[in-house]
């Protein structure tokens, strides 16, 4: 269905399926999980299979996408695992009711800003936002804690290194812990 560039078996192994992994044991074992722009079902997915006491909720804007994320979730006899087509940026409050999800996940949807801005309405009062990302970007992580903050959010951010298999490219999860300023 053309979802991913990547083509070789092992490389697909790594690059999706062990890269979605990777913020696995920082999750809480059981949570509400949103994956914004989940493409080919990556990172929720496979977190869902690995992780069966999470409730997930994938977003995308592309029906495609959706409809093969749908496909492999009845292939798979998943429960406690939706998927759904909507654009974040204009119609997620109606696509997502409720929210309050403990843990946001995006792996390759946007700048961490972005993503991030995206990300805080949709939290539960206390819970996680986590971005993958290559290289450490300092001003954008600023930026990204700096919303946050504006948003009434109090923060701590953790980068959290990791390595892949046969990938040499630097690799690290941006973990932002977040709990709604009552005091705001």
């Amino acid at each position: 269905m053309n979802l991913t560039a990547i083509t070789d078996p092992l490389a697909i192994l790594s690059k999706h399926f062990l890269d979605s992994l990777a913020p696995l044991a920082l999750m809480p074992p059981r949570a509400r999980l949103l994956d914004i722009g989940s493409g080919a079902g990556f990172p929720g997915i496979p977190l869902k299979i690995a992780n069966p006491h999470l409730d997930v909720r994938l977003v995308d804007a592309s029906r495609k996408r959706v409809s093969f994320q749908k496909h492999i979730i009845r292939s798979l006899g998943l429960t406690g695992i939706d998927a759904a087509q909507c654009r974040m940026e204009a119609d997620a409050r109606a696509a997502l009711e409720p929210a309050g999800f403990e843990v946001v996940v995006s792996r390759a949807f946007a700048d961490l800003p972005t993503f991030v801005a995206l990300a805080w309405p949709q939290l539960a009062s206390t819970g996680q936002v986590v971005a993958w990302r290559g290289r450490a970007d300092p001003a954008q992580e600023d930026r990204a804690l700096a919303l946050m903050e504006q948003a009434g959010w109090r923060c701590r951010m953790e980068q959290v290194p990791y390595r892949l298999p046969g990938v040499t490219a630097e690799r690290h999860l941006v973990v932002l812990e977040a709990r709604r300023d009552t005091a705001a």
